[in-house]
């Protein structure tokens, strides 16, 4: 999505597909076109615009396939800098409607950031359509001799 289609503070948004590790074993799918998005009252809707909860990615829904396997995105990044990453979640689709119904965790930089996501439960069981992000520090020290 292009900087003037942001909700206000010109940020660009871009297609994942490309910093997916393994991107074959993925599953996209969009929002059902009954659900509408919801930010909680104490979330500014420029968070992220609605478009940005309105598709998906998935392991799938074979249980057993994906506990072989982690959907993992690489990204570069320069050392001796600290980053903000937000992550964005939704559940945006039938049949994951209720808590631990989809259970996930979440690793940054190969360390567990969140074990047990649960959007569902994240969201106060809210339901579909409820939006949440979650931001973490992480910081990558220069590692090099010659600082």
């Amino acid at each position: 999505m292009s900087a003037t289609d942001d909700s206000g503070l010109y940020r660009e948004w871009d297609d994942d597909s490309i910093y997916i590790y393994g991107a074959a074993e993925s599953v996209t799918y969009p929002k059902d076109p009954n659900v509408t998005i919801d930010y909680p009252t104490t979330i500014p809707e420029y968070i992220a615009p609605p478009s940005i909860y309105s598709t998906a990615r998935s392991m799938g829904p074979n249980a057993s396939v994906n506990l072989n396997y982690n959907l993992t995105w690489i990204v570069t990044v320069d050392p001796g800098f600290s980053y903000l990453v937000r992550l964005d979640f939704c559940e945006i689709a039938y049949p994951i409607t209720k808590t631990n119904m989809r259970v996930f965790d979440v690793f940054i930089n190969n360390m567990t950031a969140i074990q047990g996501l649960d959007v569902i439960a994240y969201t106060n069981q809210v339901g579909l359509g409820a939006s949440l992000h979650l931001d973490f520090i992480v910081s990558f020290p220069n590692t090099s001799a010659s600082q």
